[in-house]
């Protein structure tokens, strides 16, 4: 399979000496995705531009599906509120405002980055080797934001987890009734 973005050996030999300085491994044995926009044979610079156009490409695909699904969503949620209730239809909106979230939160925390990653060497920036550490930790921190995200858009969800004071008496009131 024809992979643009896989490191070949004229890559591979221009970063072999900082590799090998950073992180202690010769550039030659490990397998990699790298690109070369500038001081390499034309090949090269071609498997470069083509892996950044393809990864590029894929990535504003799905965010332009998230956006024309929301549409959709939003264009069915208006013809649904003639015939739906007042609480069915604030419950749609509701999730869909947490959808958007949850699609935005993504795009700011995994995508970002990465285009940021992806395009410094286009236009000759050399990032700070903490942006390596930033982008790992931004990953690690989704598992944490998203569902904090969904509970503080959703009502019920936030009602339950912040009123802490509040005795829900349909519980009290079930269990009562469980009695032998």
């Amino acid at each position: 399979m024809w992979n643009p973005g896989r490191a070949n050996v004229e890559t591979r030999e221009y970063i072999r000496k900082y590799f090998l300085e950073i992180y202690g491994t010769d550039s030659m044995n490990c397998n990699m995705i790298g690109t070369l926009f500038r001081g390499g044979s034309g090949e090269t610079t071609f498997r470069s531009w083509a892996a950044l156009i393809m990864v590029t490409s894929v990535s504003v695909a799905s965010i332009f599906s998230f956006l024309i699904m929301a549409k959709k969503i939003m264009y069915k949620l208006k013809k649904m509120t003639v015939n739906a209730s007042k609480k069915t239809v604030k419950i749609q909106f509701e999730l869909l405002r947490a959808l958007i979230v949850q699609t935005a939160i993504p795009i700011f925390i995994s995508f970002s980055p990465c285009l940021i990653g992806w395009y410094s060497p286009v236009f000759d920036i050399q990032l700070p080797r903490g942006f390596n550490y930033l982008e790992l930790s931004a990953l690690g921190v989704f598992a944490f934001v998203d569902p904090v995200a969904i509970i503080l858009c959703l009502p019920i969800l936030r009602k339950r987890i912040f009123c802490f004071n509040r005795h829900n008496s349909s519980i009290a009131v079930n269990v009562e009734g469980i009695k032998d």
